[in-house]
């Protein structure tokens, strides 16, 4: 059966089944093996076919159809431009219950090494350093990637572009090329080189074992003028890249400020928020002191938390650049816990967490990750003084939960205070 066949085949498929559906429930005490939705075993099978396995984070609702679909999208982009692979599904998703989100080295390490060649998840934080929002990871080379979940028109080449980093691929500067650091849907060329990659490099030629695994981060060099505006508005699968935005200023931050109210800008806010922190002044943690307390009890979307999250990460970058006391302060105080909850100012409800009391250990860890990213001296001896006994069983268990998140971000600090941010992710991935 030809390529193109089996493409129309899956495709109508896909068409004909039930498409996804993200919900979010509550984390089980045990991992399930399968997948509940029932599974489909009778998939054509294209020429040079990879079967990878694909499992999920409890509390995501992704079923077989799903990746099928992601699936189909990848080959197809590949046999846009003569590649002839295909991926298929190996079996149905199964499911793991830690972690929910990547915020350290071992939490990417715990998941690399969980059954599966696709972890699919609901945030990354850290790959090869510490970033927020990040679309997808993987080592170079490797046996497995973790993603987030993002529209589903672009996931079969962010999908493509991860294996595509296991296969060994590196980042491309080409505008169309499927290993560009960022995505769109002309984001879909390949090279015969690139093509032959997939091809004869072996998937189990994994580098998640060695002590150092190495991460392709660096952005592509853009020489293209763009404004805040159309910067922002690009979809980066690796974060911000921190060199590219800190070549705005401060007449942009009112351009950002508005778009940060406008709702139709939302897929964009985790953006904004990040630059807002890289090139603010002294009067920028209140906006986004503002924008982290703000929806009031409402359930928040998916791009609504990660923006706000990644809020928080922001104050870390105003910390460095604006040496602001006021975002250092609201970090400091905000590594506990129990200090969301008790000033009643940050009610909303988290997508991706059941309980309150998850919610806030989570907001904790992003300005954990806050003060690593500002090399302040001051965070620094906030970090080393969590590693003290704690008062409570509750700061016991939570202190023993960021332990590792802990060491990495006083590493972090110390790195950052020692060589600046733009030395940090010039090498983030490669040390």
């Amino acid at each position: 059966m030809g390529l193109l066949h089996w493409i129309k085949l899956a495709l109508i498929r896909v068409l004909l089944s039930s498409m996804l559906i993200v919900t979010i429930g509550c984390s089980s005490e045990e991992v399930r093996k399968e997948d509940p939705t029932p599974t489909t075993d009778t998939q054509p099978t294209p020429p040079n076919a990879y079967k990878l396995k694909v499992s999920r984070h409890d509390s995501l609702s992704f079923n077989d159809s799903g990746a099928d679909a992601i699936f189909s999208l990848a080959t197809q982009v590949a046999h846009d431009t003569a590649c002839d692979i295909g991926l298929i599904r190996d079996g149905g998703i199964t499911i793991f219950v830690s972690p929910n989100i990547v915020n350290s080295p071992e939490d990417l390490d715990n998941l690399m090494h969980q059954p599966g060649h696709v972890k699919v998840l609901n945030q990354i934080n850290w790959c090869g350093g510490v970033a927020p929002n990040i679309l997808g990871c993987a080592p170079i080379p490797g046996d497995s990637y973790v993603v987030v979940r993002y529209q589903p028109t672009l996931e079969g080449i962010l999908w493509l572009h991860e294996y595509g980093h296991n296969k060994g691929l590196q980042h491309r500067d080409n505008p169309d090329a499927v290993m560009n650091p960022t995505i769109s849907p002309t984001r879909t060329n390949l090279t015969t080189q690139e093509c032959t990659n997939y091809k004869i490099a072996s998937i189990h030629a994994a580098a998640t074992d060695s002590p150092s695994p190495s991460y392709d981060l660096q952005q592509a060099s853009d020489k293209r003028s763009r404004t805040v505006r159309e910067f922002v508005r690009q979809v980066f699968i690796h974060g911000v890249p921190y060199e590219e935005a800190r070549k705005f200023g401060l007449e942009d931050v009112p351009t950002l400020f508005e778009m940060l109210n406008d709702e139709g800008e939302q897929e964009y806010w985790a953006n904004i928020v990040v630059v807002l922190g890289i090139i603010g002044d002294e009067q920028t943690p209140d906006r986004l002191i503002q924008f982290i307390e703000g929806n009031g009890d409402e359930a928040i979307s998916p791009a609504q938390y990660r923006a706000k999250t990644s809020a928080i990460v922001a104050l870390g970058y105003l910390v460095n650049k604006a040496k602001s006391l006021k975002a250092l302060s609201y970090l400091q105080n905000k590594v506990n816990p129990q200090k969301w909850q008790e000033e009643k100012k940050v009610l909303w409800r988290s997508p991706f967490q059941a309980s309150m009391t998850a919610r806030d250990e989570q907001l904790s860890s992003m300005a954990i990750l806050g003060l690593a990213l500002s090399g302040s001296e001051e965070a620094s001896k906030t970090l080393e003084a969590m590693k003290q006994p704690a008062s409570s069983d509750s700061a016991e268990k939570f202190q023993r939960q960021v332990g590792p998140l802990v060491q990495e971000a006083m590493r972090t600090n110390k790195l950052v205070r020692e060589r600046g941010l733009s030395e940090y992710y010039r090498k983030r991935g490669k040390e």
